[in-house]
């Protein structure tokens, strides 16, 4: 049904000519909807969003004046999309990740004062510590949630009223945590530490029960490796009343 319907689709605005911006806009953003829309399906996602970024990529090369922001950032969201589809090979998904992020650097510095752009940046700098994190490269992780928790977090604090850089801050510092306690590095986990309570002060929503007894894990393990028996013990409490029954974070589970 689907290639049936795309099939009509392409012919209904293709007769309005293949060459124009319009017309190629429109059917980019087709195929974005359909691969945001398409939950069910991984492979018609993974068709829909290469389509999509195809047809935004012919629409930037027909550019004859300047660069602009938006063309860059349409083709910026497909390939985020790309790289956290699990059925493209990770190789392939770690360099769509890597282009999105060169593409946010770019419109981060055409229009500095934009945070659609900052947020942007943020989230693809998640989506390729993502991917080493998969590869379980935790050093790279690292550096990419650690700028994409600063990104949003200075978001935040110039603009109050932003609420995608309000309620999207603990992930990357969650994931930073994770990493650095994996590795054994304390003096990250330390800064980890330090900028989820920042994020705290202002995220809205606050942070869950689930993400705060995380954090109150990774105190007792840092309390832990500086031989602060008794403060390692009294976060480990802390963690297990706000964590799940069946958390890998509560103390004596097996991670």
């Amino acid at each position: 049904v689907f290639k049936q319907w795309e099939a009509k689709f392409r012919a209904v605005v293709g007769a309005a000519g293949s060459d124009r911006r319009d017309v190629l806009l429109d059917i980019a953003r087709f195929y974005f909807n359909v691969g945001t829309n398409n939950a069910a399906n991984s492979n018609s996602r993974v068709h829909a969003f290469e389509q999509s970024l195809a047809y935004f990529r012919r629409i930037q090369a027909m550019q004859s004046e300047q660069t602009r922001p938006d063309d860059l950032r349409n083709i910026a969201l497909p390939l985020k999309y790309l790289a956290g589809l699990t059925t493209i090979a990770p190789e392939k998904r770690r360099r769509y990740a890597e282009e999105a992020v060169a593409i946010d650097r770019e419109r981060v510095k055409m229009e500095p004062s934009s945070s659609i752009s900052r947020m942007d940046l943020a989230f693809s700098l998640g989506a390729l510590g993502d991917q080493f994190a998969i590869a379980k490269n935790g050093e790279k992780a690292i550096v990419l949630y650690r700028e994409s928790a600063a990104i949003r977090r200075d978001t935040a604090s110039i603009d109050p009223n932003n609420s995608l850089a309000l309620r999207s801050q603990f992930y990357p510092v969650l994931a930073w945590a994770y990493w650095a306690e994996k590795g054994e590095s304390w003096t990250e986990l330390q800064a980890a530490i330090e900028a989820f309570d920042r994020a705290a002060r202002v995220a809205k929503p606050p942070a869950t029960a689930d993400q705060s007894g995380q954090m109150s894990y990774y105190r007792g393990v840092l309390a832990s490796a500086r031989g602060d028996a008794s403060a390692a013990c009294e976060h480990s409490r802390i963690s297990d009343q706000q964590l799940p029954a069946k958390s890998p974070f509560r103390t004596g589970v097996a991670r």
